[in-house]
């Protein structure tokens, strides 16, 4: 039985890793493709993964990595060597070359490497030629061996976020475009100001790939691939793929993110009887922690916008999250635009609408919003969870669904609109 890591991907064998890779194909075969046309002497065409928490950033990373491994004329030039998904050391320039050499020395299982970071730690005390020796030993690496390092760095913006000397990230730029002995591929969870300002040194620097939430295809694969439990009975999947009603409802309230389907799946597996509604207080319940402490972690005002925004769920104007959150609009504005670097909101326009509106990205936390501290939250989210089971559990295919959303009292153009939305909000609440 294939096992799932939802939260540590690292530890899964690389013939798990592949069993369980039922979503993003299609990046997965753009990156290779752009790896086989890396010129040797070329500066190399870094790339970087995007998603919400939850995506599959980090699978995705591993998958590629052990495609190198398994092409032989890919495994020829390339050393795939990924870091641990928190990097927390790493404080500078001098940090960043050096965690790369241990892990290096972890990829190949040549301690040599590891010996050569130990010694630079023991015997030099200055950062710049720390990062200076350490850099020229990944390049000795690629001379020795032919294979130039690919360096899978999580959470690239955090990291970014560490270096205490701002330079040393232009400096970090320079090496990358001077050198064309190693590629970088980074992830995190939203654009940010590293990568989006004109005057940021990695502005349009990588290729970007920008992880969306699962399709229902996408969701239907991962239930054929889902594992049938201890005794590996058959009937599992097969029972789950009957689940369309309650699997649609959860895909579009939590954008189809690919850890919460996921558990979604380990739950009807376990309670096959039942409503959607219990299925998202079950999630609730099991991620809450982690909801309390995201939010926990902002500053007040942000704190206070956020909650507003997640209160009405549907998407707003930064005048209505001031109003809700009792700020002026300049102030509101600027805690929304905190919180997009952030990654806990995004802007999104609707329909015939040019103003630009903002909503929380993680849908699930929104939802723990409604149902644990908003009041009046929980029955209208009930009464959403009930409406959506009831329409996606129908024979019906959806383009009949129009009719049903007139009946709730929505115009036929109205209901067309808020089913093309592939994150249904509740506009007819």
């Amino acid at each position: 039985m294939t096992r799932r890591r939802l939260h540590n991907p690292a530890h899964l064998t690389p013939e798990e890793l592949k069993d369980s890779f039922i979503a993003r194909q299609d990046i997965l075969e753009r990156m290779l493709e752009m790896l086989n046309v890396q010129g040797r002497d070329c500066p190399c065409q870094h790339m970087l993964l995007i998603g919400p928490r939850g995506m599959g950033k980090t699978t995705l990373g591993l998958r590629f990595l052990h495609a190198v491994t398994e092409s032989p004329c890919l495994a020829a030039n390339w050393q795939p060597v990924p870091f641990h998904e928190e990097s927390y050391g790493i404080g500078d320039l001098a940090d960043f070359w050096l965690s790369a050499l241990s892990h290096l020395a972890d990829a190949t299982a040549d301690s040599r490497w590891f010996r050569r970071a130990d010694a630079l730690l023991r015997d030099e005390r200055d950062p710049r030629r720390q990062a200076a020796y350490a850099r020229a030993a990944l390049s000795d690496f690629q001379r020795e061996s032919g294979k130039r390092p690919i360096l899978f760095v999580e959470n690239l913006d955090a990291v970014f976020e560490q270096f205490r000397d701002e330079r040393e990230i232009h400096e970090l730029r320079a090496s990358l475009i001077e050198r064309p002995d190693l590629l970088l591929i980074g992830s995190a969870n939203a654009f940010f100001d590293g990568i989006s300002g004109h005057d940021q040194p990695f502005y349009e620097f990588f290729r970007v790939f920008v992880l969306e939430g699962l399709t229902m295809e996408e969701t239907r694969r991962m239930v054929a691939a889902f594992p049938n439990g201890p005794d590996d009975r058959r009937e599992c999947p097969a029972s789950l793929a009957r689940e369309h009603g309650r699997l649609e409802t959860i895909r579009r309230l939590t954008g189809g993110n690919s850890r919460l389907m996921v558990l979604t799946c380990q739950i009807l597996v376990e309670a096959p009887l039942g409503e959607a509604f219990e299925v998202l207080e079950r999630l609730i319940d099991e991620q809450t922690p982690y909801f309390k402490a995201r939010i926990e972690e902002l500053p007040a005002q942000a704190r206070k916008v956020f909650y507003g925004l997640a209160e009405g769920w549907t998407p707003m104007l930064a005048r209505e999250v001031a109003g809700t959150a009792k700020l002026d609009s300049s102030h509101a504005s600027a805690q929304l635009r905190l919180l997009a670097a952030r990654g806990y909101v995004r802007d999104v326009r609707l329909p015939r609408e040019s103003r630009i509106r903002y909503e929380v990205v993680d849908r699930l936390c929104n939802i723990y919003v409604l149902l644990r501290l908003s009041r009046g939250g929980r029955e209208r989210l009930g009464r959403l969870v009930a409406f959506l089971q009831d329409l996606f559990g129908r024979e019906a295919m959806p383009t009949m669904y129009p009719e049903a959303l007139e009946s709730r009292g929505a115009s036929a153009e109205e209901a067309t609109d808020w089913l093309s939305l592939d994150i249904q909000r509740p506009q007819l609440m």
